[in-house]
């Protein structure tokens, strides 16, 4: 490419590079260089047929893209959301803190990050519950409705509880969730904790590493060990 190619046909050379061998332009860092372009120049509907493929590495090139973008490429909601049911972790994780971003940024996409918390992936669940933890209380109002709209109870709760913000009572709570193996409710009360500051002591965070759901130790040493 020459300084004399306009933005568009620059844009061109890249997705011409990629096609013409997805792997290696990933490999290479071209998406990183393809990124600093769109940063000039904001044609991010050219990432929509990327975002849309079948091959693994343009839709790792093409949603690592959108998520180093953030909120400014709300308009690729609908292609991002489309890949959080994908099999790639990668997609799967770009895809969901592409989301947030976009929530952030004035999108409705905050109400499929809890979709997150019972991904069979313990890292995807591990994400969900990093970025529901750092969900502002308008946000979580917005995901309540859902819910509420939806009639799905146990998510409708969870989210209770990451507004309600209370300061005791949670430690009891996790009991009750570990005890009963209730996962999905454990993982709210962990989110909980982090929201209200609260941390876990030793004894509780050994217990925790004796569950099956390894996202739940993981983010309690992560964000909550004392």
């Amino acid at each position: 490419m020459t300084n004399l190619e306009s933005p568009l046909d620059k844009i061109e050379g890249f997705l011409s590079d990629l096609a013409d061998d997805p792997k290696q332009f990933y490999d290479a860092g071209r998406p990183f260089d393809f990124l600093n372009l769109l940063f000039k120049y904001p044609e991010y509907d050219c990432l929509t047929p990327i975002l849309r493929s079948e091959d693994l590495y343009t839709k790792r090139t093409g949603i690592w893209i959108t998520s180093e973008l953030g909120g400014a490429a709300k308009c690729l909601a609908k292609p991002v959301v489309s890949l959080l049911k994908d099999s790639d972790r990668l997609t799967v994780y770009h895809a969901y803190e592409s989301l947030m971003s976009m929530s952030d940024a004035g999108a409705t996409t905050i109400k499929y990050i809890p979709s997150s918390l019972t991904h069979q992936d313990h890292v995807i669940r591990e994400l969900g519950m990093f970025l529901l933890s750092n969900a502002s209380d308008k946000e979580l109002g917005e995901v309540k409705q859902h819910f509420l709209s939806v009639k799905d109870d146990a998510h409708t709760i969870g989210i209770d509880l990451l507004l309600t913000k209370p300061e005791r009572g949670l430690v009891d709570q996790l009991d009750s969730a570990l005890f009963d193996e209730n996962w999905l409710q454990a993982r709210y009360v962990l989110i909980a904790l982090r929201r209200s500051n609260l941390l876990l002591d030793q004894d509780l965070i050994d217990r925790l590493g004796n569950v099956s759901d390894q996202s739940l130790v993981e983010f309690a040493k992560t964000h909550l060990e004392s």
